[in-house]
């Protein structure tokens, strides 16, 4: 029987039209209190909450900008840029109402504009290191699955498809989030990921053929 194995992707596909209608509240701080007391201590420049936030959100964003450049380097430049920007800019925090989406967006706004900056460095990048998709998620897949083979199939994907699933799967986001932080409908993230999902499931069907 082919693609017996029940694939963590095939999971998702179940769910996206609940979750493309009513947006979960599992990222970060998502505790409204919580929340808005860090974003006011942020916008006052409050040292300690900004190692709050660098501890909150540090290792899933250079995950997602790891993910994203496939250079170390890289990464680690625009996560250095990307705090110095809210510290420059930290009277934005006042008026926020989701934190890991808002940290999400500008990380990604930060990125483009290093891309823009740095094309000859970022053309001779050919995946400068083999990035391991499932380290920040130990969990993310069965026992039985092969992640090698998931992990080939994920680089196969178009970049458009590709930032959705990094999004969606690794770092829990939902649809109406990723639209906000792509700056898309929810339905063109939708649709992207359900081809994603699709070819996915495609690729690790032949690969057990």
């Amino acid at each position: 029987m082919l693609f017996k194995r029940k694939i963590y992707f095939e999971l998702y596909c179940t769910k996206i039209e609940r979750e493309g209608q009513s947006p979960r509240s599992k990222v970060g701080y998502k505790n409204g209190r919580v929340e808005q007391s860090l974003c006011k201590r942020l916008a006052e420049g409050e040292s300690e909450a900004f190692a709050e936030l660098y501890d909150k959100f540090n290792e899933r964003i250079y995950h997602y900008l790891l993910c994203q450049l496939r250079s170390v380097a890289c990464a680690e430049d625009v996560l250095q840029s990307l705090m110095l920007r809210f510290v420059k800019y930290r009277h934005r925090f006042e008026k926020i109402e989701n934190l890991a989406g808002y940290v999400f967006l500008s990380a990604r706004n930060e990125m483009l504009r290093y891309v823009k900056k740095n094309k000859k460095i970022i053309k001779g990048i050919q995946n400068e290191i083999d990035v391991e998709l499932f380290e920040a998620s130990p969990n993310l897949i069965d026992k039985t699955h092969n992640k090698d083979e998931i992990q080939s199939a994920l680089k196969k994907l178009p970049p458009t498809q590709y930032e959705v699933i990094n999004l969606k799967i690794f770092q829990d986001f939902t649809f109406e989030e990723i639209s906000k932080v792509l700056g898309t409908s929810i339905n063109t993230v939708a649709s992207r990921y359900r081809y994603a999902i699709e070819k996915l499931r495609n690729l690790l069907e032949k690969s057990y053929e």
